[in-house]
């Protein structure tokens, strides 16, 4: 038994390595550069890496607080992530707390991620409010997030939201209606790095 979970193992290495070898290495802010049909028409991987850290900035914890709206967010980095399209890329992901009035409204990961680099300082990622009151809500969005360091060498996000309406379903599966509403986080804020 323990010959075969041996055995298993180094054929998982091999093929593992193997796969790493056949892709093609491109820096996450030169993606967008790519012919769009080069990563979809061929049988070539892409690996669309972090070489330059430029996610590195964003990760931490970070919050914002006005005594209305407390939002803590945990950025993390994540490696060689298969996004569902066969390429890879490296992505940030954001778990939020968010206290609307002291009561805590969301408290979840996932939904918040990405990798779209702006410029040196502003990454764009997928936006997304889970919904209080139906299995799915419609709105989603785009967020940008800017690093920044004030006058008193503070480490700021500027964090800014588009909406977006989504096509989707038009009730769930249990017959009720999807979630329309509002977004509950505010559109701009400005988070502090704990």
């Amino acid at each position: 038994m323990k010959t075969k979970y041996i055995i298993t193992l180094i054929t998982s290495i091999i093929i593992t390595a193997f796969s790493y070898s056949q892709e093609t290495i491109v820096n996450i802010e030169d993606k967008y550069n790519l012919d769009p049909y080069a990563t979809v028409l061929t049988d070539e991987v892409f690996y669309f890496k972090d070489a330059n850290n430029l996610l590195d900035k964003y990760t931490g914890t970070w919050t914002f607080n006005d005594g209305i709206h407390y939002l803590k967010i945990v950025v993390t980095k994540h490696l060689h992530i298969n996004r569902g399209s066969g390429n890879f890329d490296d992505l940030i992901y954001i778990k939020t707390e968010y206290k609307l009035n002291g009561e805590e409204k969301y408290n979840t990961s996932g939904g918040i991620g990405g990798n779209d680099i702006v410029s040196n300082n502003t990454v764009e990622v997928n936006y997304y409010e889970p919904s209080l009151t139906s299995c799915y809500r419609r709105k989603q969005g785009n967020l940008q997030l800017e690093y920044s360091v004030n006058s008193s060498s503070i480490e700021q996000l500027i964090w800014t939201r588009t909406n977006i309406v989504t096509e989707g379903w038009s009730e769930c599966p249990n017959g009720s209606a999807i979630d329309n509403s509002e977004f509950l986080i505010p559109a701009n804020l400005v988070l502090t790095k704990q």
